[in-house]
């Protein structure tokens, strides 16, 4: 859930059936900082998934929670559903990242792509309606029009490809393909 609403983060957690307890943190840089105790049978199932795990983040929503979480090792991601399947749990991998790739997919794009995306979102580029042009863009970058589009199509094509079809893993052998 995103939202600047507290109140409504607090009670969505309160009218969460999976959770006991819940006890804000802090609050840092805007975002809220929770612990949250899951009841029995979903610890059980979390534990398992979790055993040699880090929780790097959790997020609800529509009675469904995400975890963002890093294994020590490829092979520490075998996940035995049995728990998750005993108490009705759906258990599903949405991406899996190699250390050092960020979610957006970015670790592809060049210096060069990753500074024309930058300006570009800084300046209003994607907004709607646009507050930049592709041509005062490149000024800013003294650069050329051609140049600055060359670069802004290379590095949409890298995040939707990344977007579009996730790092999948072969389990057997533990190899990554995108």
């Amino acid at each position: 859930m995103t939202t600047d609403d507290i109140d409504r983060v607090d009670a969505a957690l309160e009218d969460d059936k999976t959770v006991t307890d819940v006890v804000q943190l802090g609050d840092i840089d805007g975002k809220w900082l929770y612990s949250v105790e899951w009841k029995t049978p979903v610890a059980v199932a979390i534990a398992v998934l979790l055993e040699d795990a880090t929780v790097l983040g959790a997020s609800g929503k529509d009675g469904v929670w995400s975890f963002r979480v890093l294994f020590p090792q490829r092979k520490a991601l075998s996940i035995d559903g049995s728990p998750f399947e005993e108490y009705d749990i759906p258990l599903g991998i949405e991406r899996i990242y190699e250390l050092g790739q960020t979610e957006d997919g970015d670790d592809d794009l060049t210096e060069q792509q990753r500074e024309a995306l930058q300006a570009a979102l800084e300046n209003g580029y994607f907004e709607v309606p646009g507050d930049a042009t592709l041509g005062s863009i490149a000024d800013d970058l003294s650069i050329s029009h051609q140049a600055l589009s060359e670069r802004l199509r290379r590095a949409n094509e890298l995040l939707a490809e990344a977007a579009l079809h996730p790092v999948e893993t072969d389990e057997e052998e533990g190899v990554t393909t995108g």
